[in-house]
């Protein structure tokens, strides 16, 4: 028996053990509070929709949609760094590469975003993953640059896997396809036997007519069996358009 826990507009804490829950509050307090918003602009706005990760040695860091950086947090929840992912929000003073989730492992930070280019607002959409070196705090490596809108990077069975939202695929064992959904997928794990991955309202819909022969615009959660191919729809209330994190808690 499982429970599966559905963020579908707060945040989304990676690995969430009595801990990181504990710390929640705090992080609400730090996200809230008034010079950091000032300092940070839309940082507030954008680590509360989806954005947030903890690392394992009383570390914290989040993507920061808005700016296109990572903020790296002491375990007081101090920021000693924040990296950008290019010049250009210098520059411009907007976002370019829309990141929006990381997973950490083993010292290094991987990070997935719309753009590597940083080009997703003149409709380039050469979304990838950057791997970041925690030592250095430089990126190190472009994994891959072709994918369509990428959320949720995570590790299952040793292997990087994530969803490409847009057309609905999730993608393992290098990146291949493993699975196609008719919906916008974002949020996703995995108990060892099923996946589990939400499904959002899909607002951009229009870019994949031509594309899919069926297009979802549902909001809820499929529950996947890679062995048998065999899935679940469980639709959630049409008031819950988006999710962005899916845990789920064996019982």
């Amino acid at each position: 028996m499982c429970m599966i826990f559905v963020l579908y507009f707060v945040f989304s804490p990676l690995k969430p053990d009595t801990n990181t829950i504990l710390l929640l509050p705090m992080l609400i307090l730090f996200l809230s509070n008034a010079k950091t918003v000032s300092s940070f602009g839309h940082i507030y706005i954008f680590a509360i929709q989806g954005h947030l990760k903890k690392e394992i040695k009383k570390e914290f860091y989040i993507c920061c949609s808005k700016r296109d950086s990572i903020l790296f947090l002491n375990d007081d929840l101090t920021i000693n760094h924040e990296l950008f992912l290019s010049d250009k929000f210098s520059k411009y003073n907007e976002p370019s590469h829309h990141c929006n989730d990381c997973y950490y492992d083993n010292g290094y930070l991987y990070v997935s975003m719309f753009s590597i280019s940083g080009n997703w607002k003149n409709d380039i959409f050469d979304g990838g993953i950057v791997e970041i070196d925690i030592e250095t705090k430089k990126i190190t490596n472009i994994l891959c640059n072709n994918l369509w809108m990428p959320h949720n990077i995570t590790k299952i069975d040793g292997g990087l896997t994530l969803l490409e939202s847009l057309p609905g695929r999730l993608l393992a064992n290098n990146l291949q396809e493993i699975v196609k959904f008719s919906g916008f997928t974002r949020g996703l794990d995995n108990d060892g036997e099923y996946y589990y991955i939400g499904q959002s309202r899909n607002r951009n819909f229009s870019k994949n007519i031509g594309l899919s022969n069926n297009i979802s615009i549902d909001a809820g959660v499929i529950i996947y069996d890679s062995i048998t191919k065999v899935s679940r729809f469980l639709q959630l209330p049409a008031r819950l358009s988006e999710i962005h994190t899916i845990k789920v808690i064996n019982c």
